[in-house]
């Protein structure tokens, strides 16, 4: 959970909504569902999905619309999309606080980097129920742009 600091943010308050999201979602998690998302209680790495969506939901709204647009139109690593949206140039271009954290995230992030678009898809729906923002729209937005 460490590692996801950058994206969470440094105050208390972010943090706090953070864990208490990661741990009713992960109470929450029907037996079957546990099975579906391959969850297993003794492995982490299991639960890096939602710990990440959850961390940008959290850390970074202002980039989830553009991340699941994203992911709804490309097959490969989440990894490789965010290395391309915290780019200098991207930085350059559209600039916010969030990409410089994106970055700094990053720079220890070898748990996330086989994490497919797929797997973060299935987690999808689970997470979104901890989100201020209509995630669709952000999507439909982050598309049109």
């Amino acid at each position: 959970m460490a590692a996801l600091a950058p994206i969470i943010g440094r105050s208390p308050r972010a943090t706090n909504r953070f864990v208490n999201s990661y741990r009713l979602l992960k109470t929450a998690l029907t037996p079957e569902e546990r099975q579906q998302l391959n969850v297993r209680d003794d492995e982490l790495g299991s639960l890096a999905v939602p710990m990440f969506l959850l961390a940008m939901v959290t850390g970074t709204p202002d980039l989830v619309g553009e991340f699941l647009a994203v992911a709804k139109q490309t097959t490969g690593t989440v990894f490789d999309c965010l290395r391309n949206m915290a780019q200098p140039d991207t930085i350059e271009e559209r600039p916010c606080s969030s990409r410089l954290r994106l970055a700094e995230f990053l720079k220890d992030a070898s748990l996330w980097q086989n994490v497919t678009f797929e797997d973060a898809l299935l987690w999808r729906k689970r997470v979104v129920q901890f989100s201020f923002e209509d995630l669709d729209e952000l999507t439909r937005t982050a598309s049109a742009q």
